[in-house]
């Protein structure tokens, strides 16, 4: 799946799925929030979510093919 991600949106994805807030992130990335906020916007449109969670799941879809169900849930797989 090529997403056109630049290095620092996949840099932010990354940290974003390990659970770090934007402040956590801001200050690993040594940038402003407001920069991680910018990013994170950027990466929504991108993956064509809404939220956290959203992109969160997605990434586990797409790249460990986890199906996830549309409230965030891993759905059980027999």
């Amino acid at each position: 799946m090529d997403l056109n991600l630049s290095r620092r949106e996949r840099e932010v994805w990354q940290l974003l799925i390990a659970g770090k807030s934007n402040k956590e992130i801001a200050r690993h990335l040594g940038i402003s929030p407001s920069s991680v906020k910018t990013y994170l916007h950027r990466l929504y449109r991108k993956l064509g979510v809404s939220s956290r969670v959203e992109a969160i799941c997605l990434y586990f879809r797409v790249y460990y093919r986890v199906p996830v169900s549309g409230d965030g849930f891993v759905e059980e797989v027999a």
